[in-house]
């Protein structure tokens, strides 16, 4: 398995017939983890510590990138970085940045939280959206025809502690979306039978038929993922 970064290269060679090294990747210099510590990753700046973490998952996970013309390279070590909307990777030991002129259709990787086993997938070419554009990735969380997307930012607070001194604390701003794949249409929801409902009024009936019928709340992604699997059954 050749490493993600020479794939990479290769594919821009074939297809635009030149390649710059710093156009792909660019290693995690002092210059960029400074930009870092600003944003909030785990480094100390500026003499204190900010709370919380700028990635998805902190830690490198064994994964997969697609490109736009499908090609995919596989068991790359990656992570999300959702301050910056960067995809990080490991070659050769160093930690690489993926510069964001790569032509990524879809990466994903399998990861573990208290115990529990999952996977996650983050995919672009969507319609755009206010600030977002058809290179924006969403995480799908339901991938069905009509699929559930979110779309995270980190922001940062400053707060002050019960001693009175302030600090830098990291939060995540979620935003839902419903992408019909029928029409192309993708309409911001909130996470409810009601937004839903809304978005999806020829649904309406169908959709209300669903909860009622398989008791669900809509509070977790398995309750959107029985809702969505069987408002496009059939």
């Amino acid at each position: 398995m050749k490493p993600l970064l020479t794939f990479i290269l290769q594919f821009l060679f074939l297809h635009n017939g030149i390649c710059q090294y710093e156009k792909i990747g660019t290693m995690v210099d002092p210059s960029w983890k400074s930009r870092v510590e600003e944003a909030g990753d785990a480094w100390k700046g500026n003499g204190y510590l900010i709370k919380g973490t700028i990635y998805c998952h902190d830690d490198l996970h064994k994964g997969y990138v697609t490109l736009i013309n499908g090609r995919t390279a596989k068991d790359v070590l990656i992570r999300y970085n959702l301050y910056t909307h960067e995809i990080n990777y490991l070659e050769n030991k160093i930690e690489m940045i993926l510069d964001a002129s790569a032509p990524v259709h879809e990466f994903g990787y399998d990861y573990t939280f208290r115990d529990e086993p999952g996977s996650i997938v983050f995919r672009s070419g969507y319609p755009s959206m206010g600030i977002n554009t058809d290179k924006t990735f969403y995480q799908v969380v339901v991938d069905r025809s009509i699929a559930l997307l979110k779309y995270t930012s980190k922001k940062i607070l400053e707060e002050r502690t019960e001693l009175g001194a302030l600090q830098k604390v990291i939060i995540d701003t979620d935003t839902w979306f419903i992408y019909n794949s029928a029409d192309k249409n993708m309409v911001e929801i909130k996470r409810n039978k009601n937004s839903l409902m809304e978005a999806l009024p020829k649904y309406a009936d169908r959709i209300k038929s669903i909860i009622e019928a398989k008791k669900l709340r809509l509070k977790s992604d398995a309750d959107w993922f029985i809702l969505l699997s069987e408002l496009t059954a059939g």
